[in-house]
C-alpha cells in the first residue's frame, strides 16, 4: 500500500443546537499523500456526514470519519477546488483514519461522488466568502483556487 496523509491533531469541536451544526474550536489540517496541507479552520461550521436517513445505521452522521468529513466539508463550502479533487482528498483522508472500516471507504468515496453535487453547487457567493475568509485567502471573484490540480492556500 501507497503513502497515506495524516491529521495535524485531533479535532475538537461545539455542538450549537440551535443551528444543527457543530463549530471547529481550533485550527485542524489535514495533509494529503503528496504533502498538500489542506485546512478546516477555527470557526468553520460542518455538519460532520449528511448521510440520507435510510443508511444511518450503517453510515453515521458522526463517528471515526468526522476528520475527513470536516475536511471535505470545508473543501466544499469555499469551493476551493473542482468537486472531484474535493471528493479525492475525502477518500485520501478516510484512508489515513485506521478506525474507519477499510469496506466503507470506497461506499463513502462514491456517496460523496454521486450524491454531493446539490450540496457543492448549493453555496452562495457569501458563504463561499466566508470560507475563504476564514482560510485566508482572497475571495478571488469566488473562482476556485486551484491550478495544475494543486490547493494554493496562503
Amino acid at each position: 500500500m501507497g503513502r497515506t496523509g495524516c491529521f495535524s491533531g485531533e479535532l475538537k469541536t461545539v455542538y450549537h443546537e440551535d443551528l444543527k451544526m457543530s463549530e471547529v474550536l481550533e485550527p485542524f489540517w489535514f495533509v494529503r499523500p503528496n504533502g498538500e496541507p489542506v485546512p478546516a479552520p477555527k470557526g468553520m461550521m460542518t455538519d460532520f456526514a449528511s448521510t440520507p436517513f435510510g443508511v444511518r445505521n450503517l453510515f453515521p452522521q458522526f463517528g471515526s470519519h468526522n476528520r475527513a468529513a470536516v475536511i471535505h466539508d470545508f473543501l466544499y463550502q469555499g469551493e476551493f477546488v473542482p468537486r472531484v479533487l474535493a471528493d479525492k482528498v475525502f477518500k485520501e483522508a478516510l484512508e489515513a483514519i485506521e478506525q474507519v472500516p477499510r469496506w466503507k471507504i470506497p461506499i463513502m468515496y462514491w456517496g460523496v461522488r454521486v450524491g454531493g453535487g446539490a450540496t457543492y453547487f448549493q453555496h452562495t457567493k457569501l458563504s463561499i466568502h466566508r470560507a475563504r475568509r476564514l482560510a485566508r485567502v482572497s475571495n478571488n471573484g469566488c473562482r476556485p483556487l486551484w491550478k495544475d490540480g494543486n490547493f494554493h492556500f496562503v
